[in-house]
């Protein structure tokens, strides 16, 4: 179980506002990608296996952006403590609902 001051930065970290969040985001984007290379090797070497049609500046251009998308996928993780489900409503837009209706048959 989160002890109480983790789950207490947590929580004010989440209610911090979006436009915020994702500043932050970018700043963690880019020490990923420029000073702490979180498990660089191991992405280049899939992304190369997985494209290998591409040239190593196009991978590394993929590189960027999977650390820029995964560092917004963990500030909008921390963000579900806090988010209002108008808020919610708002960013969640399923474009073809029915295709979940059917699988949840």
């Amino acid at each position: 179980m989160i002890d109480k001051l983790t789950y207490g930065v947590i929580y004010l970290f989440s209610k911090m506002p979006f436009f915020i969040l994702y500043r932050i985001s970018d700043f963690v984007a880019f020490l990923l990608n420029h000073v702490v290379g979180y498990r660089k090797n191991v992405i280049l070497e899939n992304l190369r296996k997985s494209f290998p049609e591409k040239s190593e500046e196009e991978i590394k251009k993929i590189w960027i952006q999977f650390n820029k998308n995964f560092s917004d996928q963990m500030v909008e993780t921390l963000k579900m403590f806090t988010i209002s489900k108008k808020e919610l409503s708002k960013r969640l837009v399923y474009d073809n609902p029915e295709i979940l209706t059917r699988y949840a048959k």
